[in-house]
């Protein structure tokens, strides 16, 4: 019940299930076999060897994630996924690309680790991983537009998790006179808000 299917999809309607709702398809380009190039594509050897940025980002983590979230590097991100669900996500990498998997803890710049917006509103953060500031509604807004937000006298160097009504909205990067904002572009607020 809630759930309508057709032909290779599935409707979860959201006025007969909670939520709002979602659509699945399974598509085919034609002309394409189930033998194409992924079934070619060597197995990949995980590249999460052990390394200081990969510890640094564990102790971001609550006791709780470390015990039952996988946590590895892949190129330039470390990710935090389910060890429950570990090997179905090595069965599928084989065969498809995943474009995303579990929570982004961060991305591997030099010798840092930018922790990611995923994190940030993750239950999986630590709430005592980060100094957190707390912003008023027009500072929120402010940096949920990208742009630079003023942090009070004495907030430490580094990366700072912002809050908005004791919700984490994200972080910034204090380098003491000013602070980069880390919003991700793509999700920041492009029209006036007064």
């Amino acid at each position: 019940p809630g759930i309508d299917t057709e032909a290779h999809c599935y409707r979860f309607m959201p006025h007969r299930l909670r939520g709002e709702g979602l659509f699945v398809a399974v598509i085919r380009k034609p002309g394409e076999s189930g033998d194409n190039k992924k079934a070619a594509k060597k197995e990949k050897s995980p590249k999460s060897k052990p390394s200081p940025q990969l510890a640094e980002a564990a102790k971001w983590l609550t006791d709780a994630a470390r015990d039952n979230f996988e946590i590895y590097a892949e190129e330039d991100r470390i990710n935090a996924f389910p060890r429950l669900h570990a090997d179905l996500l090595r069965k599928l990498k084989k065969e498809i690309d995943v474009i995303h998997e579990g929570v982004l803890i961060g991305n591997v710049k030099g010798r840092d680790i930018i922790p990611s917006q995923s994190l940030a509103l993750s239950p999986l953060l630590r709430p005592d991983a980060f100094p957190s500031c707390p912003l008023d509604r027009a500072s929120a807004l402010s940096y949920l537009s990208g742009e630079a937000v003023s942090l009070p006298d004495g907030t430490p160097r580094g990366f700072v998790r912002l809050d908005y009504d004791g919700r984490p909205l994200g972080f910034v990067k204090n380098i003491g006179n000013r602070s980069n904002n880390l919003y991700p572009a793509p999700w920041r607020i492009k029209s006036k808000i007064n």
